[in-house]
């Protein structure tokens, strides 16, 4: 017995067995069908590993929390195999999970939706900027989060409390999801810095990202115009540019364009010197 009521045993799974836990309707991923080839191959060439402590998970209903591209292996080979199975784990706990297949934070966020009933748009751009609001969240101001170095890693668990705590996000992520895609402009980190702005203003920022996006009625001189070329000849950059990581640098000059909007100035060149300190929304 594990803790919660949690038990484990080793069984011969058959494919009819498989079906059944299958068809219980837990929410689940998407089948990845490289993964599920290669565990058909494993099967079929007699390479399963009944004991390398992987688990194919079963909650209190019967339905699959951990396991489906296994059991979907079992059912396409028509072949039993032995595996440990674990019974009775909460449906809630797939976003804490790591297995061989990682759950990203945007599978998190689907199965959310599904279980709850509250499916997002737009997912893989609302899982990027929560990420980045978490990071924001913990260094406590925008200016710190951009001085700060390293690459944090954001937990699949932080990236839905971020979510179901801020739904100004996904609000922002439905507003600039819809927007025409522009090569080179990045619509996470622009749903990001929407958030931000949008607290400031909220009709400037639904006319400046528009704007960004469409590029009309924009004259020379004009901050978001100077903003858009940028980015758009910045697409591809890969590397630090000046010295700092290039998706902070690019949060670092559309809020220099955000500023520069808001105060009516003008402005033809966007850039964030090595040693310059970093912008705050105004």
């Amino acid at each position: 017995m594990l803790k919660n009521g949690v038990k484990a045993k080793m069984m011969v799974i058959t494919p009819e067995r498989a079906a059944k836990w299958l068809e219980a309707g837990e929410p689940n991923r998407k089948i990845k069908d490289a993964q599920l080839r290669r565990l058909v191959g494993v099967i079929n060439r007699g390479e399963w590993d009944e004991n390398n402590g992987e688990t194919i998970k079963i909650s209190p209903d019967g339905g699959v929390v951990d396991g489906q591209h296994r059991l979907w292996a079992i059912i396409e080979t028509n072949k039993s195999v032995r595996a440990l199975v674990a019974f009775n784990v909460p449906s809630d706990s797939f976003d804490t999970i790591d297995t061989g297949v990682g759950r990203s934070a945007l599978d998190a966020i689907v199965v959310d939706g599904r279980r709850t009933g509250k499916e997002q748009k737009y997912s893989a751009y609302l899982a990027a900027s929560a990420k980045l609001l978490y990071k924001l969240k913990q260094a406590g101001r925008i200016d710190r989060m951009l001085r700060s170095g390293g690459n944090m890693k954001v937990e699949n668990k932080h990236v839905l409390k971020i979510v179901n705590d801020n739904p100004e996000l996904a609000e922002s992520t439905r507003f600039v999801g819809s927007l025409p895609h522009v090569k080179g402009i990045h619509k996470s980190i622009m749903i990001f810095l929407h958030s931000l702005f949008n607290k400031k203003h909220s009709d400037k920022a639904q006319r400046f990202f528009e704007k960004l996006y469409s590029g009309e009625d924009l004259s020379k001189g004009s901050p978001i115009l100077a903003l858009r070329n940028k980015l758009i000849s910045l697409q591809g950059h890969r590397g630090a540019k000046n010295g700092h990581p290039f998706n902070k640098f690019v949060m670092a000059i559309t809020i220099k364009a955000w500023n520069a909007y808001r105060q009516n100035r003008s402005a033809k060149i966007l850039s964030w010197g090595a040693e310059e300190a970093p912008p705050v929304p105004r």
